[in-house]
């Protein structure tokens, strides 16, 4: 089994994308922007991916890769133990498969370049068992669950294979996802027959493919999407939020209430977006007017061996049975506590995000690779 970890040029949500939004298809291509955005967010879903893979091509547990690089990123038991939770689903598919019952496939490129040529994906993992066809997903983030019901992302894929297993009756489509919380638990499954997907695929997904809509939708498949900052809706409904009287939602109708709040999610992705994009110019030396990089709040710890010298002066009082208090709960002592703290409590960096320029925190000065190669060269002359 040769591991071949090639994605659709629309990203993980260009099928829905295609469906539900024909304009932002067209709006990608006429720009030429990337696949999908490829932010810090997601930079950790990819790595999650192909610790993933990797484990399941060697026959590998979660915990043996931690400490492992994978695309840039170093496993940690947060993230071990997640792909765990996908590892122990697929693991009698794969024992199976090993025995000689039924072929399985993970992270193999499949498509149908006959009715589109940008129809092909990336399943993570598949098995075929006469006359069943497993698909699982491993969606590693923890921000919006993923429903797997009529999930358009699923039926895209299953649609692409079902020429590699001509005689599959029926599909399950299995995501797991462990770090959001759903009502129906981290790992859901949908299961469709046969008859049934071939004929959303002829309906709905090879028309919406061979002779998209211009028309822009807005919906949770933007939340990827590289045009949202210019997309005449999600910027429409931005301009609109950044005026909008908040004194004036009390008298609103509830119909009004529910319809402007299904535009909520929609403000919040530029919002999102605009903040990532500043911060991304700030990394690269540009100071967009208005705003500054500056330093995250943080809280303050105990240095290595504190715990052990406020215990030795002050006992019991340093708990609040059983936890051992924080930082500003021990200052709260007695004075000479507080002034131990001074020697004893210390606030870690914690990043940089994005501020108003008015904000009071110092901005940080980023030194371009450029100015630090002029500078060492200025002092080597």
């Amino acid at each position: 089994m040769t591991l071949q970890p090639v994605h659709s040029p629309l990203g993980g949500s260009g099928a829905e994308r295609w469906i539900e939004c024909g304009g932002s298809i067209a709006l990608i291509k006429a720009l030429d922007l990337p696949p999908t955005e490829d932010k810090n967010y997601r930079r950790e879903g990819v790595a999650a991916h192909a610790a993933a893979a990797h484990c399941v091509e060697n026959g590998l547990d979660a915990w043996e890769v931690i400490g492992q690089e994978f695309d840039g990123l170093i496993v940690d038991v947060g993230m071990a133990d997640a792909i765990q939770s996908y590892l122990t689903h697929v693991a009698p598919m794969i024992a199976k498969a090993k025995d000689g019952q039924g072929e399985m496939l993970c992270e193999l490129r499949v498509g149908r370049p006959d009715i589109h040529p940008d129809f092909y994906g990336t399943p993570d993992f598949s098995y075929y068992d006469h006359p069943i066809l497993d698909i699982v997903d491993y969606k590693h983030g923890e921000g919006i669950a993923v429903d797997a019901d009529w999930n358009t992302q699923m039926m895209y894929y299953a649609y692409a294979e079902l020429q590699l297993y001509p005689e599959a009756k029926t599909i399950n489509m299995t995501i797991v996802q462990p770090r959001a919380i759903h009502p129906a638990g981290p790992i859901r499954t949908f299961s469709i027959r046969r008859a049934d997907l071939e004929k959303w695929a002829q309906e709905v997904l090879i028309p919406a493919m061979q002779h998209p809509s211009i028309e822009f939708l807005s919906g949770s498949w933007c939340r990827f999407c590289p045009a949202k900052l210019v997309c005449p809706v999600m910027t429409g409904l931005f301009r609109a939020a950044s005026i909008y009287d908040p004194t004036s939602v009390v008298g609103l109708s509830d119909d009004t209430l529910g319809r402007d709040y299904a535009f909520l999610e929609q403000v919040k992705m530029v919002c999102r977006a605009i903040e990532a994009e500043i911060y991304a110019r700030g990394l690269r030396g540009i100071t967009v007017p208005g705003t500054k990089l500056v330093a995250q709040r943080s809280n303050r710890v105990l240095k290595e061996g504190g715990r052990e010298v406020f215990e030795a002066r002050f006992g019991g009082e340093c708990y609040y049975p059983p936890e051992f208090k924080s930082p500003p709960d021990l200052e709260k002592i007695n004075p000479t506590a507080k002034a131990l703290g001074k020697e004893w409590f210390d606030k870690p960096q914690a990043g940089l995000t994005v501020a108003h320029a008015d904000d009071k925190r110092p901005a940080v000065t980023i030194e371009t690779a450029a100015e630090v190669f002029a500078a060492i060269a200025a002092k080597g002359a």
